[in-house]
């Protein structure tokens, strides 16, 4: 496999803002996004004590800059995806479409669930944030 004169561009290219944003879209993209992680982990297992991908300064600066805006960037999703999930709790109390049938058929809305949900996507936020912070230091 030959490796992308521009990485930068060939992401932009796989997954363009403008989208599409389908289902296989956006998790395509998330699996991509874990896979650079794993990357990334793989290039930081120390050699004989050092990490030597980082061993200029200026380069160090630049990859710490990177996450710090990676840390703004899934901040901005995870608030979203909060927004969302309590759209999607209050959207089932008006209709059944998204209510679970109890054994003696009333309708278990799924709005606290979904509440619940927009907890944990806030308090991900929250640590991407945190995570931002000490980068920029």
């Amino acid at each position: 496999m030959t490796t992308p004169t521009d990485p930068v561009a060939a992401v932009q290219e796989l997954f363009p803002t403008t989208g599409p944003h389908t289902p296989e879209q956006v998790i395509a993209a998330a699996e991509s996004i874990a896979e650079l992680w794993r990357y990334l982990g793989h290039a930081f297992q120390p050699q004989s004590g050092r990490i030597e991908p980082l061993e200029n300064l200026s380069d160090a600066y630049s990859f710490v800059g990177n996450l710090a805006l990676a840390d703004q960037r899934a901040t901005e999703i995870l608030l979203r995806l909060a927004h969302w999930s309590t759209y999607i709790g209050d959207r089932s109390v008006n209709t059944e479409h998204y209510g679970i049938t109890d054994p003696d058929g009333s309708i278990d809305q799924i709005q606290s669930l979904m509440h619940r949900v927009k907890g944990c996507f806030s308090d991900s936020s929250a640590s991407h944030v945190l995570s931002g912070r000490y980068l920029d230091r």
